[in-house]
């Protein structure tokens, strides 16, 4: 349980517009519940599996969100350690967030 504090720590210490964001935790005796924001897509991983392909157009939005993302975790001084497409979750129409989980301190 003591790598999920720590996690949810982390995740906590982030706030930015371009990252998934925790709201709350709720522990019980064998539990945690985190609530965090809805993203009402896919993650890119399942996106690009599904399509092939993006447009331009779309890589450069979701780069910006991503590259946004990282630049607010640094900020908070931390460090992502799981960088990969499924963990850019979508959320439609036009804003991908970074997922914080698996970070670790600077």
């Amino acid at each position: 349980m003591g790598y999920i504090k720590k996690e949810i720590k982390f995740h906590s210490m982030v706030k930015s517009e371009f990252c998934v964001r925790l709201h709350n935790k709720i522990e019980t005796k064998n539990h945690m519940y985190m609530i965090q924001d809805y993203c009402n897509g896919l993650d890119l991983a399942v996106l690009l599996e599904i399509r092939k392909k993006l447009t331009q157009q779309e890589v450069g939005l979701i780069l910006r969100h991503v590259v946004g993302g990282l630049n607010d975790i640094w900020d908070a001084g931390i460090i992502h350690r799981d960088i990969k497409l499924a963990n850019v979750l979508l959320n439609f129409p036009d804003n991908p967030k970074l997922r914080t989980m698996s970070t670790n301190d600077q």
